[in-house]
């Protein structure tokens, strides 16, 4: 009974307590935010935290490998949403895809981490080798791939039935975009691409790390069973 007692009183004045105080959305704000980076397994709900620079347009020679990627896109394509997971090293960008097309197919392209001048300075676009380079430059020497998601109107597969052509002349643009990008030196085994349901007109980017398929994982607890 005095257990019993005890708990009741403690409910009592948690209720009590809870039922009188009051956050501040300010401060909540960062504490959900890093709980979400540490805890979340969906890079969809990440939320962007600050860059170590104050203005990351002006280089993407500084920071690590998801900021500079950041700094890329926020020097050569102003409409696009980052989504980041820094734990594990990703980040998905949702772009419109006629905006990436330009940047990628654009001519007279140079590389800003070969050269190093800052993208006020430079002559004209060097998003494609820029793009490559960081991809290849990774501190720890991880090995980056890229997924590229274009979106539909409505279920892929339906679509595929309905409407082939949709699909048909997707794909064939798809796989333009697939071979500059690997003309410029990336490699085709890192690069895949699908299709999803979304907005038409738009393509999701997912940046991650390569872990290569190892055929012999689990051999050995196969063979001590």
């Amino acid at each position: 009974m005095m257990n019993l007692a005890l708990f009741i009183m403690l409910l009592a004045f948690f209720l009590v307590l809870n039922a009188i105080s009051t956050f501040e959305a300010q401060r909540v704000s960062p504490i959900v935010q890093n709980l979400n980076l540490t805890f979340s397994t969906d890079v969809r709900f990440e939320d962007v935290r600050p860059s170590v620079q104050e203005t990351p347009v002006q280089s993407v020679h500084d920071g690590d490998m998801i900021e500079r990627l950041e700094a890329l896109f926020q020097s050569q394509i102003t409409d696009f949403k980052p989504r980041k997971n820094a734990a594990r090293g990703i980040l998905s960008v949702d772009v419109p895809l006629a905006a990436f097309s330009t940047a990628v197919m654009a001519v007279g392209q140079e590389d800003l981490s070969i050269n190093r001048i800052s993208p006020q300075n430079a002559k004209g676009t060097f998003f494609l080798p820029t793009l490559i380079s960081v991809l290849k430059s990774d501190e720890q020497g991880r090995t980056y791939r890229i997924d590229m998601l274009y979106h539909v109107n409505g279920n892929p597969a339906e679509l595929q039935n309905e409407s082939p052509k949709v699909i048909a002349d997707l794909s064939t643009r798809a796989s333009g975009l697939t071979q500059k990008l690997e003309e410029a030196g990336m490699p085709q085994r890192l690069m895949t691409y699908g299709f999803q349901d979304g907005d038409e007109g738009m393509l999701t980017l997912v940046f991650s790390p390569h872990f290569p398929f190892d055929p012999s994982y689990g051999r050995d607890e196969e063979v001590e069973e």
